[in-house]
């Protein structure tokens, strides 16, 4: 199992390694970024979602990957998010994001779902964000659209 991790200490401790464990099962993206977006840690979902292979974005921006109309909503978005207040406390549960684009490695547009939560190991405060990828839904609805519109325009032929 491939979780990159950068900028944070392993603890060693049993929490950590059930954390581990369950990554293994995990079918969304798991990222860790700082305040500015650097990536920490990332599981091996988040690496398929945007084509990554191991030791690829090392050290940088979660919002490389994003599409640039959506990087000013994002930093607004982790601006307004309550912080923790205590060490390792989640103040709050994850807020989801709206629905934002993405681009894997090889410049294919990916359709997300986010949902952030912020925690508070010493004095760094670090993000936790559980993303998926939504293309193949966003792709069928636009496909069962189209094929309304087409029997809209049957029945309206055919009663007109």
């Amino acid at each position: 199992m491939r979780i990159k991790r950068i900028g944070l200490k392993h603890h060693g401790n049993a929490a950590f390694g059930r954390w581990q464990v369950c990554d293994l099962f995990i079918r969304d993206g798991d990222i860790t970024t700082g305040k500015c977006f650097s990536r920490n840690t990332w599981n091996l979902e988040a690496e398929n979602i945007f084509g990554l292979v191991e030791n690829d974005a090392l050290d940088s921006s979660l919002l490389d990957y994003i599409q640039p109309e959506y990087c000013t909503y994002l930093t607004r978005f982790v601006n307004d998010l309550p912080l923790p207040v205590k060490n390792y406390a989640h103040r709050h549960s994850a807020k989801w994001t709206d629905p934002i684009k993405g681009r894997r490695e090889d410049n294919q547009l990916v359709h997300l779902e986010a949902a952030v939560s912020s925690w508070k190991p010493a004095d760094k405060i670090f993000y936790t964000w559980i993303i998926r990828d939504v293309t193949d839904r966003v792709n069928l609805l636009q496909e069962l659209q189209f094929a309304k519109e087409g029997a809209d325009d049957l029945v309206a032929q055919r009663t007109g």
